[in-house]
């Protein structure tokens, strides 16, 4: 198949674009207005306004195998270009901020991946019935263009959207702990914020080679926080009056910044912080799994690889066990039919987490947290 979508959803409630955005504030050095009154410019108009056109290729199959196998596969390429930008190249000189231009239809993302389902469902007998189902999507994307300004080129990385993902990360890449004061003092300058480096601090790459770690030696770190990989299954079995379900999801290609409360020290510690760097620790050859402990602003809190971490999860979502009553005795009450069942919602998590203060499915420190949930309960049909 071969086809072009439209897209006229407008991010941030900017529904009136192609109206200039004026406003009146109170006062200032260049008043116009009585009482004292100005007009200041919050946002040019755009009357070139144009909708997001995704040009999408697919081509897919399906099959099935004596009644009971079937599987559907599919590729897809899409590039959807006309998206709605804010203007990064233009210089100061225009005399309005940046954020007082219009978004334009500049923008560009290519995106592919492919679709994977395959089902099964068998009566055996007519007390035993079998049904499988799982699935398994890929989906990359990159942003060919995005009007974003070359930084120098002393700079690592001289693009920050540019050719990487939606949603990737940068930061700084950790090489080690500092041991002590003459190794930080025979090391690249640490020039990433906050007070100066001390032994059971990071040691970040100095990724151009300058001599000095700061900003220009950012880099991109893991992947996007968008997973690229998607799966899951499901199956459920029947035998005579006894009934079991499962389902199970996850993701991988995921990474996310877990950092601030849960995580980071400061008034609240955790489990992570008994193993942080102190001269005892590194002395005895202990394991360090954190950096040095510190009621200050630290160094190591930048966006670092450290804290960037592999948020690929596989769930067990639900699990139900059922039992249906012979109907002679559901009979007796006045009932057709009586069903007993016990479930589960969120029972385990496997992911690759240094701590359990996190739920991988979740990309905030205050997101309400995803609870285990067990019922048991009775239905009656009359």
């Amino acid at each position: 198949s071969y086809g072009k979508v439209g897209n006229d959803k407008l991010t941030n409630g900017q529904r009136f674009l192609y109206l200039d955005d004026i406003t009146i504030l109170g006062g200032g050095y260049a008043s116009s207005l009585s009482f004292g009154q100005a007009v200041a410019t919050a946002r040019l108009k755009n009357e070139s306004l144009q909708w997001e056109v995704a040009t999408k290729y697919n081509i897919g199959f399906e099959i099935e195998v004596l009644n009971s196998l079937s599987a559907t596969f599919d590729i897809f390429n899409e590039n959807r270009d006309n998206i709605l930008r804010t203007r990064g190249t233009i210089p100061l000189l225009n005399g309005l901020p940046i954020n007082s231009l219009p978004p334009v239809n500049i923008g560009v993302v290519e995106n592919h991946g492919f679709e994977l389902e395959l089902n099964y469902k068998k009566a055996f007998t007519k007390d035993f019935s079998l049904m499988a189902r799982t699935n398994l999507s890929y989906a990359r994307n990159k942003q060919t263009f995005a009007d974003e300004p070359l930084l120098p080129d002393d700079f690592a990385f001289r693009y920050r959207q540019q050719d990487y993902r939606i949603g990737q990360q940068f930061g700084y890449y950790v090489d080690r702990y500092f041991t002590s004061v003459a190794d930080i003092a025979a090391s690249p300058i640490q020039s990433v914020g906050a007070h100066e480096s001390r032994p059971g601090d990071f040691k970040f790459k100095d990724l151009n080679e300058d001599g000095i770690v700061d900003i220009k030696d950012q880099g991109p770190i893991g992947y996007s926080r968008v997973p690229e990989y998607q799966f899951g299954g499901s199956f459920s079995i029947t035998y005579k009056d006894i009934d079991f379900s499962a389902l199970v999801q996850g993701v991988t290609n995921i990474s996310n910044l877990y950092a601030g409360a849960g995580t980071f020290e400061s008034t609240n510690y955790y489990s992570q912080h008994l193993e942080s760097w102190t001269q005892e620790r590194f002395d005895a050859g202990l394991p360090i799994n954190y950096p040095r402990l510190t009621t200050e602003v630290s160094p190591n809190h930048n966006f670092n690889t450290f804290f960037v971490r592999d948020a690929s999860y596989i769930r067990i979502k639900n699990v139900e066990l059922g039992y249906t009553l012979p109907t002679q005795w559901a009979g007796k009450v006045g009932a057709k039919n009586i069903r007993l069942y016990a479930n589960g919602l969120n029972l385990f998590t496997w992911d690759r987490l240094p701590t359990k203060n996190f739920d991988p499915e979740l990309t905030g420190e205050y997101s309400y947290p995803i609870t285990r949930v067990y019922n048991f309960g009775v239905n009656v049909v009359f």
